[in-house]
């Protein structure tokens, strides 16, 4: 679960991921076969955010866990990330998003 007042995001559009990771901002590339999907070239900006205490370390397991992704469940307004078969992380459809 992210700090409080520390979202995390993930987006897909064309190819790309793009993101917040609770303090950096970060993107990379992506590719589904099936249901597998690979993340990959990440990169992220690279401020320092020294308050929550944990907020970098939270941001490093973050982005960590989304190069391992290898397949991918949509339900309802839920995407669930897995590697080999154990979810990783799960996000809900953000309702303000653009039609």
């Amino acid at each position: 679960m992210p700090m409080n007042g520390r979202p995390i995001t993930l987006r897909f559009e064309e190819g790309r991921v793009r993101g917040s990771a609770g303090c950096n901002t970060f993107g990379g590339d992506y590719r589904l076969t099936g249901q597998r999907i690979f993340i990959e070239n990440l990169f992220s900006t690279m401020m320092a955010c020294p308050e929550p205490e944990e907020i970098m370390k939270q941001e490093q397991q973050y982005l960590y866990l989304l190069g391992e992704v290898d397949s991918y469940s949509i339900v309802g307004d839920t995407l669930r990330l897995f590697a080999s078969r154990n979810e990783l992380l799960a996000f809900k459809m953000d309702e303000q998003r653009e039609q």
